[in-house]
């Protein structure tokens, strides 16, 4: 697993409406990768990814709503809503120079 960054005691709490979002992080540059899986995966698909990345990049990887350990209490499933929780993620971690990485669904998604 990620780990926060340091200085860091906890992750933010990140919601998109009513749905928790999951997520990893790691490393510590102004400019942040981040990784959004594909359908029926989740932000583990990255692991090998992050950790080759995080020593020159911050690393993002989220669970998409309905997936891992993100929330489930969503009516709508939409495209458009799987890219609310990546701007949640984006804006609530203060993300400024982004790199959007996407697998499968993840690559609509971005």
């Amino acid at each position: 697993m990620f780990a926060c960054r340091p200085g860091e005691a906890e992750k933010p709490e990140i919601k998109h409406g009513d749905v928790s979002i999951a997520y990893d992080i790691a490393g510590n540059s102004d400019t942040a990768i981040v990784f959004v899986h594909g359908w029926c995966i989740n932000k583990t698909y990255w692991q090998s990814q992050a950790d080759y990345f995080k020593k020159r990049f911050t690393v993002v990887a989220p669970d998409l709503g309905g997936h891992g350990k993100s929330g489930h209490n969503r009516k709508s499933w939409t495209v458009n809503d799987y890219a609310g929780d990546i701007v949640s993620v984006i804006n609530n971690l203060g993300l400024n120079k982004i790199i959007l990485a996407g697998h499968s669904m993840g690559g609509d998604i971005i």
